[in-house]
């Protein structure tokens, strides 16, 4: 235990030392765009099981931008940093330092209980002025908090660029692709297709997820598998 927190003592210092000249990010993240597909735009509700997706989104990203390395397979899979240059963004910054740091361990199943789970993503996107949270009353008596979907946001572009891959057989850049593979974990296709393409979305993406690389998807399938155990 005292290597471990000597370890991450030494990681953060090293952290805080190095010279920093990021700047902050421009570009949407892959948990950003999630939160946003599985935000109903008319009821302002976001999908319940949004927490495996964000997961999921965060450590896939990280790889996706060689920040982190991944190892084993299933419930084993585990991840290090092999960059720790930060991104720019605070959501990816925070989980790139905490995988770093060692503290919760690096089995991606552990480290989910440890990453953000949606909130502060929802955080970000009101702050972008993406999303307006709002109070609601559910039932005209308890009080609810939904948000309303900006035109900033371009949730309309990024749905249409979905329901293109999976309907239309359009070719999908990796950002779309990972999008895709990501949702599908937790929430089902149709509530973006609709439900007469839904026999075709589950077959593209399985399809989509069958090409990504190696590394994501041994994360997406430790994601699964924490899903599993939790049911």
């Amino acid at each position: 235990m005292w290597a471990r927190l000597r370890r991450a003592r030494e990681y953060v210092e090293a952290a805080v030392e190095a010279p920093s000249t990021v700047t902050p990010r421009a570009a949407s993240s892959l948990a950003r765009d999630v939160v946003l597909v599985a935000t109903d735009p008319e009821t302002g509700k976001v999908w319940d099981d949004i927490a495996p997706m964000v997961s999921a989104a965060l450590f896939v990203e990280l790889v996706h931008e060689g920040r982190l390395a991944v190892t084993g397979e299933g419930r084993k899979v585990r991840v290090t940093v092999s960059d720790r240059a930060p991104l720019g963004d605070e959501v990816l910054d925070d989980v790139l330092l905490s995988v770093g740091t060692g503290v919760f361990g690096q089995r991606v199943r552990t480290l989910m209980s440890f990453t953000p789970t949606g909130r502060e993503v929802i955080g970000q996107l009101v702050a972008a002025g993406s999303l307006v949270a709002e109070r609601q009353r559910l039932l005209g008596a308890l009080p609810v908090r939904r948000y309303r979907v900006t035109h900033a946001a371009g949730r309309d572009a990024l749905v249409a660029r979905v329901r293109g891959v999976l309907l239309d057989g359009s070719v999908p850049d990796e950002r779309t692709a990972l999008l895709v593979c990501v949702l599908d974990l937790a929430m089902p296709l149709k509530r973006v297709v609709g439900k007469a393409g839904a026999k075709e979305a589950d077959r593209r993406a399985k399809q989509l997820r069958a090409g990504l690389g190696a590394e994501e998807q041994a994360v997406l399938s430790a994601v699964t598998a924490a899903m599993q155990s939790a049911s």
